[in-house]
């Protein structure tokens, strides 16, 4: 077995919900995860962060309404320094930090940034074949 074996710890793998919302402009988590058909005690327990399993009926969910993947949901932080080497996979999964959302972002632009922005969205969207409404 590698040094890095497993830990004794519960898990460093996190569920990232919280800031996927807050990317998206949506302010009102528990709100919006109901309507979504997270049940009740589901979006409590995501919100506070406090789920020892985590039924893929909601990961499933919040991919198929947040058009995400499970990746773009989990972030994983190493328990010790030494835990995984820099080019294990799991690397890719540590939470780069800020997590200001777009709306945010965007406040601080100039106006011709965000024609620039949106015209990049544009055409992510069209070569996507997303539909603008």
């Amino acid at each position: 077995m590698p040094k890095y074996g497993p830990t004794r710890a519960k898990s460093s793998l996190k569920l990232n919900v919280e800031q996927v919302l807050a990317q998206r402009g949506i302010i009102h988590a528990y709100t919006w995860m109901r309507r979504s058909g997270i049940s009740n005690s589901m979006a409590i327990n995501l919100l506070k962060g406090d789920y020892d399993k985590f039924p893929m009926t909601a990961m499933s969910i919040l991919c198929e309404q947040l058009w995400c993947t499970p990746n773009d949901l989990l972030t994983w932080q190493p328990l010790r320094t030494d835990a995984m080497p820099a080019h294990h996979p799991l690397q890719a999964m540590v939470p780069e930090g800020g997590g200001m959302s777009i709306a945010d972002k965007a406040e601080r632009l100039t106006t011709a940034q965000l024609k620039s922005v949106n015209k990049i969205m544009d055409d992510m969207m069209e070569k996507g074949g997303i539909e603008k409404v």
